[in-house]
């Protein structure tokens, strides 16, 4: 089968690294075709994830052409993401279905994602959803995995617990960051003083991963335990920039909590968690949706519901008082707004006194009655 490619733009771009790379694809090409497929297939993932796109695009099209798995698939996710060719979302299910029939569980999980949200309306299909999913997980696709557990939750939340329990121990097993941290929230039991061993295993596999909100629940649960590791764990969540632990480590700087009180180093952190505008939490992949975060991951911790706006509200404090920044009302107005616009009250409420009285803000005491 041959593909064509529809570039989104010409191959002549003027930038030096595209050429580079054409001329190290020439190159490449000279080889035999079976010895340097999955180097090609390598090459055309690293120049789709830079500025080359449409190179990659060619790469893909060539192997698609020669018939290889991976390269079908990988330009059919071009073709999904409209990246360096037209977009059509037809043609990446041609293709996915091209790779998947050639085994390639990745292939099967995207057309379980397009059967499931990516095309129209009318050509969704619950039973070809189900049907790829399945066929992409049997071969150890993550991405599929957490997908059929959070359709098995939205199903039936009750019975769907078991099946969910498998799909995420299996994607946990082959070290997904998501299923390991998901897993591992699902077994910290009632509280106590005491996380399960299971839980605390998952979720500091977790953690090794790269997942930002695994050391936070580490940290929250240590902290009655182990203060000493409970501050590293909450350390290690706020440089991965989960914006709950900024705010905490911020308290903690600013309280002299278990270190050094200080101001100025509290600001800064208060200053990246209210700057986390996102959401509280790493925004889950579609595969995980709200559905497994209902379930497997439930907290009414205000810092984690809405850190964004406790540190807004705390960074509004210290420029207010002068604490770790200079003093200055019209900044601690410009964040107390941020978090009242986050519905947090006290920020409205010490809004509304800078509104009444006219610091750092014009005087209206008209709108200062609308924030009380």
């Amino acid at each position: 089968m041959s593909f064509p490619v529809r570039l989104r733009r010409p191959l002549a771009v003027t930038s030096l690294v595209v050429l580079a790379a054409a001329i190290g694809l020439v190159a490449i090409l000279s080889v035999p075709l079976q010895a340097t497929r999955e180097l090609r297939n390598d090459v055309g993932v690293f120049l789709a994830r830079g500025t080359s796109v449409t190179v990659a695009a060619w790469i893909f099209a060539i192997l698609a052409d020669e018939g290889d798995p991976a390269g079908t698939n990988n330009f059919g996710v071009l073709y999904d993401r409209g990246a360096g060719v037209v977009p059509d979302r037809g043609h990446a299910l041609t293709l996915y279905k091209t790779a998947a029939e050639m085994g390639v569980a990745a292939a099967g999980s995207n057309l379980g994602r397009l059967f499931e949200y990516g095309l129209p309306l009318e050509q969704r299909d619950p039973r070809k959803i189900l049907f790829w999913y399945n066929a992409a997980a049997e071969k150890g696709d993550a991405f599929a995995q957490l997908a059929l557990a959070r359709i098995a939750l939205m199903v039936d939340p009750v019975r769907g617990q078991t099946m969910a329990r498998k799909m995420l121990t299996a994607a946990a097993e082959a070290g997904n960051s998501d299923a390991l941290f998901l897993l591992g929230n699902s077994l910290r039991g009632s509280a106590s003083d005491t996380m399960p061993a299971a839980a605390v295993r998952r979720l500091t596999q977790a953690a090794e991963q790269g997942h930002a909100a695994a050391p936070f629940v580490l940290a929250i649960e240590m902290a009655t335990i182990d203060k000493a590791q409970s501050h590293d764990w909450m350390k290690r969540a706020a440089a991965a920039g989960f914006p709950a632990a900024q705010y905490h480590l911020a308290m903690y700087f600013r309280e002299g909590d278990g270190m050094p009180q200080d101001f100025a180093v509290a600001a800064r952190w208060f200053q990246k968690a209210a700057e986390s505008q996102a959401g509280p939490r790493r925004r889950p992949p579609p595969s995980v949706g709200p559905a497994l975060h209902a379930y497997w991951y439930p907290t009414t911790e205000p810092a984690v519901i809405n850190a964004s706006a406790l540190a807004s509200r705390a960074l509004g404090d210290l420029y207010a008082d002068g604490l770790g920044v200079p003093h200055d009302d019209a900044k601690a107005a410009h964040f107390y707004r941020q978090a009242a616009d986050g519905r947090d009250a006290d920020a409205a409420r010490k809004l509304g006194d800078l509104l009444r009285d006219g610091r750092g803000v014009p005087q209206d005491k008209a709108e200062a009655l609308r924030w009380y």
